[in-house]
């Protein structure tokens, strides 16, 4: 048992890169270490060892090794609590409820399988324990007897509010087709409250873009289309590029198939197993060659995704095999002079590919990305690429003014929410993959719906006449009352997010009335109230 606790730990140190929270992968190999049955041993180890290889944190890999044994173990639930952490029983405790009543089926999948694929999908973009709390509970106030109250009153109030609001994006899916992307992006990033919330949906999109074929067809193309075209940009601009690629390459394979298959069949002698082979064998061989010289640095490998492979190829009029980065490199040291020695190192291993070296320390680009390049023949002759820089170059390359999102959008105006996201995480991200931040800060703007589903954006503090106003001045001129989520409300009644509105309007009613200048807000509005107040223009008296 010892053992396999052991391994356990060697799998999660070496893939973080740190140490990580060993005692709670002893303290669970304890509290099953009566368990005699082999078989049930090797299926919970197997189910541990599983996770344990990727980016996820101890306690995931602690909690699916224990609850293997729910059913072997008398007052299990009590031991854990006794035994363990608070933050551990809680995951427990979220856990048991997901399994307890999320066996149902949506579509053609289990809600559980799905509850459980989101939350290794989140564990692996270094969450808070919160929001692993919340990825096991999302589903259970709609699809059982919990309610959020009782969520509340056991996990707290910040869990029980991710929720609420991770629910309350279901609410937008009937408006995709009347609002602009960028539109719904604000409404969403605004209503969510929390960037939280909005990781946890797209965590759980990629589930459900993975298994596309078991959702029900019409909702298909809503849910590539969401993912693709609002949630990937919101990744974008909050730095989560692990979840931006698998957005974009999951929707790209359902909204665009045959351009899908044609980038896959270049790959496929090289199927993805062996592509993430190589990329392990060729950061191994380097860590070890500058082990050996002396070079102290950190090396994350990836391959290029489909879905950018096939932009760069549009974008830049080639053809895949004139891509050069599909395999590609980031090495961090610690000095600019450690940066050039490891590029000496990396060519005296492989052979370089002529005029793709280049030297962003010594000549920044404008914007001050800094970083060495160089694409070499690597392993079996592949062209890959290498990035060296330090981790204050990377920092800026993140979330600076070189970050990949200004680059992208190099000769655009960003929409002001973007810049206050970028730079909050500029000034806060400095270990962590994202930033909490508290999402309605970002606007100046409320956005409410008709009862049809158009969403109408307004300033803050708008109020009904403004929102009649808006959607015609016939409409507010001849406005009598309104109600909001169905509720009769005061015409000078001020607007919220996600407010559903009713125009309640008098066919004989054709101009406003003058007490309405006293509660209109929008410049809109107040010129349609004065110009019907008094049409006459006024004219100089001429002498």
């Amino acid at each position: 048992m010892e053992l396999k606790a052991q391994k356990l730990i060697d799998n999660l140190r070496r893939v973080h890169g740190h140490e990580i929270n060993a005692q709670i992968i002893y303290s669970v190999f304890k509290l099953t270490s009566e368990i005699q049955n082999h078989a049930i041993i090797d299926a919970a180890f197997n189910q541990a060892n599983n996770i344990s290889l990727k980016h996820v944190p101890a306690e995931i890999v602690a909690l699916e090794y224990i609850f293997t044994f729910k059913n072997n173990l008398p007052d299990l639930e009590i031991k854990i609590k006794k035994n363990t952490s608070a933050i551990f029983y809680k995951l427990y405790l979220a856990r048991n409820l997901a399994e307890t009543h999320l066996n149902v089926k949506i579509h053609e999948r289990s809600l559980l399988a799905h509850t459980l694929s989101t939350v290794q999908s989140l564990a692996e973009v270094n969450p808070d324990f919160p929001s692993l709390y919340a990825a096991y509970l999302k589903h259970l106030p709609e699809f059982s007897s919990v309610t959020v109250k009782e969520l509340q009153k056991t996990f707290g109030s910040d869990v029980a509010n991710i929720v609420q609001s991770a629910n309350k994006l279901k609410n937008f899916n009937r408006i995709t087709e009347n609002a602009s992307h960028e539109s719904l992006q604000q409404l969403i990033l605004a209503s969510s409250k929390d960037t939280r919330v909005i990781i946890l949906k797209m965590c759980s999109l990629i589930d459900l873009l993975k298994n596309i074929d078991q959702i029900k067809e019409k909702h298909r193309i809503r849910t590539a289309t969401e993912a693709m075209y609002i949630y990937a940009p919101i990744a974008d601009i909050l730095g989560l590029w692990r979840l931006k690629w698998q957005l974009e390459d999951y929707a790209f394979k359902f909204l665009q198939p045959e351009d899908f298959k044609n980038i896959d069949q270049k790959f496929n002698v090289d199927e993805k197993k062996n592509r993430e082979k190589y990329i392990d064998k060729t950061v191994h061989l380097l860590q070890k060659v500058a082990e050996n010289n002396h070079i102290e640095c950190q090396i994350n490998g990836r391959f290029k995704h489909f879905y950018g492979i096939y932009q760069k190829m549009i974008e830049k009029q080639k053809n895949f095999n004139e891509i050069y980065d599909v395999f590609a490199l980031r090495v961090l040291v610690k000095t600019t002079d450690d940066c050039y020695k490891m590029l000496k190192l990396i060519h005296s291993i492989w052979n370089p590919v002529p005029d793709r070296i280049k030297d962003y320390i010594s000549a920044p680009k404008k914007n001050n990305y800094r970083s060495l390049h160089t694409t070499v023949y690597g392993l079996n002759r592949r062209p890959t690429e290498f990035q060296i820089r330090t981790p204050e170059m990377d920092h800026e390359a993140r979330f600076g003014q070189s970050s990949h999102w200004f680059y992208k959008n190099n000769r655009q105006s960003l929409p002001e929410w973007a810049l206050k996201i970028i730079h909050l995480n500029r000034s806060k991200n400095q270990d962590k993959d994202w930033v909490q931040i508290n999402t309605e800060i970002l606007f100046d703007k409320v956005f409410a719906f008709t009862p049809k589903g158009d969403m109408i954006s307004l300033p803050k503090g708008a109020t009904i006449i403004d929102f009649a106003y808006h959607i015609h001045s016939q409409v507010g001129h001849s406005c009598c009352g309104a109600k909001v989520n169905g509720q009769p409300v005061d015409l000078a009644y001020p607007l919220n997010n996600e407010d559903v509105v009713e125009i309640i309007t008098d066919p004989k009613q054709f101009a406003p009335r003058l007490d309405w200048l006293n509660f209109a807000t929008t410049s809109i509005a107040k010129k349609k109230i004065t110009q019907a107040l008094d049409p006459e223009p006024k004219h100089e008296i001429s002498h």
